[in-house]
């Protein structure tokens, strides 16, 4: 699994950078963290526009369905930690190219993702925008920044140099562009 590979190569080696990753209550001590100054991003449970069937308006209704996830995703770490289960109603894959192909073939019920990447999986499958419905925004996992993470062995001066040189581009742009 190409995510979880990441995560445990960014927490072991020196000088080693993770973008894009939301920085969640479990990951907070396992890195240096350099959030961007992006707004926070909205996370959706998204099905199938023709799943009539699938009818739920909280988390505990889809605890009866089957979503399918990234394994090492944050969206993984969330839904085990709100009480959901492996080969109960947690279908866990290693890619997001996985996760929508087996939405497509019915074998999972709902998927979760942002609004913006599952457009993108959409396109590189052909298939059109309005294929998927949102069903419910993940609210307590929703807002997580972005950021980047730096392994915790990566130099101090470097992440604080980082840092500073970032939040001078972004006060660049801000002149240019305001």
């Amino acid at each position: 699994d190409p995510w979880a590979r990441a995560m445990m190569i960014a927490q072991k080696n020196d000088n080693t950078l993770i973008y894009s990753i939301f920085k969640t209550p479990e990951r907070v001590d396992k890195f240096q963290w350099v959030c961007s100054f992006l707004p926070p991003v909205k996370v959706y449970l998204f099905k199938l526009k023709n799943r009539y069937d699938l009818k739920v308006n909280n988390l505990e209704q889809v605890k009866h369905h089957t979503i399918s996830i990234n394994s090492g995703d944050s969206s993984h770490e969330y839904l085990r930690s709100v009480g959901f289960e492996y080969g109960i109603n947690l279908d866990v894959t290693s890619s997001d190219e996985v996760s929508i192909n087996k939405l497509f073939l019915n074998r999972v019920d709902f998927l979760v993702q942002t609004e913006f990447t599952a457009k993108q999986l959409l396109r590189s499958l052909n298939k059109p925008e309005n294929s998927l419905t949102k069903v419910l925004e993940l609210k307590n996992y929703s807002n997580n920044a972005i950021c980047m993470a730096f392994s915790l062995a990566t130099d101090q001066n470097l992440v604080n140099n980082f840092k500073n040189e970032l939040l001078s581009s972004y006060f660049t742009i801000l002149t240019i562009t305001f």
